[in-house]
């Protein structure tokens, strides 16, 4: 994706509300706008958390006043799920607060079980629902390489199997017969099940690329539903690719 077309699509996505009509204008997935917003509402959570946090009592008193989670969290334009918990901080433990939004049924007063189901179904980040289909999401991309790595052949040991192997730090597949790409040689694949835009690639980068090059050489980060052009100028060790890339005569395009 190019930069312009992903700015005024970062600029424009505010909400779920917003999909829609901006899968008719640009006819692209949904999932890429899902991603996308995903990334948007993580970010304005780690600059806002604490600012909001800092205003709980009078979170909890517009709440005690009849208004309901929702209108607040949209009115901060902040996670409904981390709203509630600032709401409930002291009135649930956070044990209590998990093991309600695991299971609202458990809620005795009506109106904060009312409440807790809307925002379990509001939240696409923090809510126990989303995080297990983001997680569903990352096995079901890594079984996805395994498989395509296995058909051709090509030998190599994942993260989980690295761990006994006592590496520092190991990519999700680590090649024991490295393969090669347009003259690029593969050593390594990483997968993203989102999406790569700059912010995502630089920390990406910084936590977990950057030591992969220097301990294992050259390699591959999948961003699952799409990545900026430009990501590609960033390092002649590493390649980024979508999920076309695992199709059957995509990788040549590379």
């Amino acid at each position: 994706m190019n930069y312009r077309l992903y700015k005024e699509i970062y600029e424009n996505l505010n909400s779920t509300e917003d999909i829609d009509a901006l899968v008719e204008k640009f006819r692209i997935e949904r999932e890429v706008f899902l991603a996308i917003l995903s990334q948007k509402i993580v970010r304005n959570v780690k600059k806002n958390y604490y600012k909001l946090e800092r205003k709980k009592e009078i979170l909890r008193a517009r709440w005690k006043d009849g208004e309901s989670i929702t209108e607040i969290s949209e009115e901060y334009n902040f996670s409904p799920v981390l709203t509630a918990s600032f709401i409930f901080q002291d009135t649930f433990s956070r044990k209590k607060f998990k093991e309600y939004l695991k299971n609202p049924e458990l809620i005795e007063e009506k109106r904060i079980k009312k409440e807790i189901k809307e925002i379990i179904e509001e939240d696409i980040v923090y809510s126990p629902k989303y995080i297990d289909l983001q997680r569903e999401n990352g096995i079901r991309c890594e079984e996805e390489i395994r498989s395509w790595l296995l058909e051709r052949d090509i030998r190599f040991i994942t993260e989980k199997d690295a761990r006994y192997e006592n590496f520092r730090k190991t990519p999700d597949f680590l090649l024991m017969s490295p393969f090669s790409v347009g003259g690029f040689e593969v050593r390594w694949i990483e997968s993203k099940a989102g999406f790569g835009d700059l912010i995502q690639f630089k920390q990406d980068f910084r936590g977990q690329l950057r030591p992969y090059v220097k301990l294992f050489g050259s390699g591959i980060i999948v961003y699952w539903v799409g990545h900026l052009e430009r990501l590609n100028g960033f390092s002649n060790r590493i390649i980024v690719i979508s999920k076309k890339f695992f199709n059957d005569g995509e990788q040549e395009k590379i």
